[in-house]
């Protein structure tokens, strides 16, 4: 049966790794926004998922080092599960939010290229047409 509940120290780390994944999607909109009316905005993107996964592979493997060692120490603590079960949601959390910032502004930047030449333009007012 599990025990685990979300205690203050619990929620506390849940929030740092959260913070530390979900922040830099968050930091990068601006240039990822910019970048992205080019075709080197879908590198950016491939850069900063493929950096967003290495950041939740770290705190998988630490994690995993963590239970590896309380396990082979025989040690059982019930607040370093409490920690994980929340770091584990939060990583759940952040990382499909992650996921969803990235691919709604690459979208959105995508969009607003191709509508911008559109703009302003009058087909029959435009240069190039058949008199």
């Amino acid at each position: 049966m599990m025990t685990e509940e979300l205690t203050l120290p619990a929620i506390a780390s849940g929030m740092v790794v959260a913070t530390w994944i979900l922040g830099k999607a968050i930091r990068s909109i601006p240039s990822l926004y910019e970048d992205s009316k080019t075709k080197k905005g879908t590198e950016m993107y491939g850069d900063l998922s493929m950096l967003l996964g290495f950041r939740v592979i770290k705190i998988l493997l630490i994690l995993g080092g963590m239970i590896w060692g309380e396990h082979q120490l025989g040690y059982s603590s019930q607040w370093l599960k409490n920690v994980t079960y929340a770091i584990f949601i939060a990583l759940f959390a952040a990382g499909f939010l992650s996921f969803l910032v990235l691919t709604g502004t690459l979208l959105l930047a995508k969009i607003t290229k191709i509508q911008a030449p559109n703009n302003g333009v009058d087909v029959l007012d435009h240069d190039d047409r058949m008199t």
